[in-house]
This record gives structure tokens, sequence and C-alpha cells, in this order.
């Protein structure tokens, strides 16, 4: 894919700064046939599929992980 998942997120009450470190490397394709809500999705997916995010973990909160991944509050809803 196109996504880092090297950053191994276990419990659900990791510090947000801890969290959002599951989104570095997370890289969009604005010209995809994918919209970016979608990908954003299937990257947390992917996280936990692949044990880097437990599941039942809190995600970043959402003004963070907008601000993270330079989306709007909107696109992560």
């Amino acid at each position: 894919g196109f996504m880092n998942l090297d950053t191994k997120i276990s419990t659900p009450h990791e510090p947000s700064s801890n969290r959002l470190l599951a989104f570095d490397g997370l890289v969009f394709r604005p010209r995809s046939d994918t919209p970016i809500w979608q990908q954003i999705y299937d990257h947390i997916f992917d996280l936990i599929e692949s044990g880097c995010l437990a599941p039942g973990s809190q995600l970043p909160g959402e003004t963070h992980l907008a601000e993270k991944l330079a989306v709007t509050r909107i696109t992560l809803r």
C-alpha cells in the first residue's frame, strides 16, 4: 500500500501524540478515484488488520488528526 505501518499502537490509552504516529507517512492520492475519506478509512483498517492498532484503541482527537492529515474535520467524519 501507500502507507507506513511501522508504528505499533497497542493500548487504547496511548497519549494523543503517540496515537498520531500511526498516521506518519500517510500519503493521499488526490487524483485517485478513491476519495480521501476512503483512503483514511482504508489506512485505519490496514492499521488494525496488521496489528499496528489494537481493536478498540482510541484514535487521536478529530481536530488533531485533521491537522496532522491536512484535511477538514468533515472529511474524517
